[in-house]
């Protein structure tokens, strides 16, 4: 009679084992994908962000990353729309700031710095019209004349 007293117990126990490693398991792996959240919450929020939102060719828009990102030497590369965005174009102001004169022809898009996350909100980009007085700017090649 003890001998089956001793074995439920032991079975018991066991199961109490199995449980509570499981369920510990299972926190464990909870905390981690948690984690991995805040992770990626953290870099949608180092996103680099830009102003002013529109402009026409030779609008200076100005980047802004709190991660201090940026670099002068080699200069940080800027896309607009997946277009890479001539250096000549791209002035280094720190490491958490750029200024970036928009190219003729460009088109409207998200502005990506280093091949980073794209921004959240397009730059839209305001074409030439057929009269320069309007928006008192016109193009020659990939450079704008105010």
């Amino acid at each position: 009679m003890y001998s089956n007293t001793f074995l439920s117990l032991r079975r018991v126990i066991s199961l109490f084992l199995i449980l509570l490693i499981s369920t510990t398991l299972y926190s464990n792996s909870f905390e981690n994908k948690l984690d991995n959240n805040s992770i990626l919450e953290r870099s949608d929020a180092d996103n680099p962000s830009f102003s002013p939102l529109t402009g026409h060719a030779g609008t200076i828009v100005t980047i802004t990353d709190l991660a201090g990102t940026f670099t002068a030497i080699p200069l940080s590369t800027v896309t607009l729309n997946g277009v890479p965005i001539s250096p000549s174009n791209v002035t280094f102001i720190s490491s958490t700031e750029l200024n970036v004169i928009i190219p003729c022809g460009s088109t409207s898009g998200p502005l990506a710095v280093d091949g980073g996350i794209p921004s959240v909100l397009d730059f839209q980009y305001i074409a030439p019209s057929v009269d320069p007085l309007v928006d008192q700017t016109y193009c020659v090649s990939e450079t704008a004349f105010p």
